[in-house]
């Protein structure tokens, strides 16, 4: 997919916060085909029930919120949008999501482009008029997937697919959010509560502990996402959080130099290990290890690379 116009190495946003309600809309609702579709401004809602309008504005929040959250990160994330809107997919029950491609133990996935979600997962529950807003529900996973779909092509190729794609989803999902607000976690405290606990909410969460054995680092950046998907995805998925959220925040006190690099290579079209090596900032991968294991270290975890 084509970078958005690329805003790769602003500055970082300190808070992002939606203005004003989010306004929505029914396109289309036909309960003899169970097919209705309703509109917010970057996101078009294809369900097979009836969505009640508190319930929409109320989910839409959240998507929105995420939206503006993924393009307000200086890091070029867009969309994969169908006639400037992206897709989600809702489902009145489990059965129809898993019968869509979802998975039978996921909240939400990643597809094709687009986001698949059973209602419950949003809080809604079924009632005369509708679904319909039910009880405050954790979002991790939803703000995970809808991070996917923001992602664009360039950034899901060797190199980058597995520790990186993955870590940036987390990283969206483990900043503190509340109602249409985020506040960046550039401290890392949320993500150490995520990856060595359960998380600030206590939902969650790697609970990796704060002694992590993890694989040599140019194996582990190079690796297959069949491997980092495979036998170990808690450690992978953890530990790519806790690289990512490096390369973010720690690494050059904080200016993010070498992943603005990383990514502008991406997008250029690199791949492996031509894709990693602005990362290396002109050092060897063991430097790289001790440079990362010492940022966490100071914040007391500790990373013991090499297998």
């Amino acid at each position: 997919s084509v970078v958005a116009a690329s805003n790769v190495g602003g500055a970082w946003p300190r808070a992002i916060r939606l203005d004003g309600a989010v306004l929505c809309k029914v396109v289309s609702e036909d309960a003899k085909t169970g097919r209705h579709i309703y509109e917010s401004p970057g996101y078009r809602f294809t369900c097979d029930a009836r969505v009640t309008d508190d319930a929409l504005r109320n989910f839409s929040v959240m998507f929105e919120a995420t939206r503006k959250f993924g393009k307000s990160l200086p890091l070029g994330l867009g969309g994969r949008e169908r006639d400037g809107k992206l897709d989600v997919f809702l489902f009145s029950t489990k059965l129809a999501y898993v019968k869509s491609g979802g998975s039978p133990n996921s909240a939400g996935c990643f597809t094709r482009g687009v986001v698949l979600v059973p209602m419950e997962s949003l809080g809604l529950k079924q009632g005369n008029t509708g679904f319909s807003l039910d009880t405050k529900r954790d979002n991790l996973v939803l703000i995970h997937e809808l991070a996917h779909q923001l992602t664009p092509g360039a950034y899901l190729q060797p190199g980058a697919l597995g520790w990186f794609s993955e870590g940036l989803s987390e990283y969206m999902a483990v900043t503190p959010y509340n109602w249409g607000y985020f506040a960046p976690d550039i401290h890392g405290n949320a993500v150490k509560a995520f990856v060595t606990s359960h998380g600030e909410k206590g939902q969650g969460g790697r609970a990796l502990g704060t002694r992590i054995q993890a694989p040599k680092l140019k194996d582990f950046l190079l690796m297959s996402y069949r491997d980092f998907s495979g036998k170990n995805p808690n450690l992978n998925y953890g530990l790519g959080l806790l690289i990512t959220h490096y390369f973010f925040h720690m690494e050059g006190g904080g200016s993010g130099s070498r992943v603005f690099h990383f990514l502008k290579g991406l997008q250029a079209g690199a791949q492996g290990e031509a894709a990693i090596a602005p990362l290396l900032g002109g050092g060897s991968y063991e430097k790289l290890e001790a440079e990362i294991s010492a940022a966490w270290a100071r914040k007391g975890i500790e990373i013991k690379f090499g297998g």
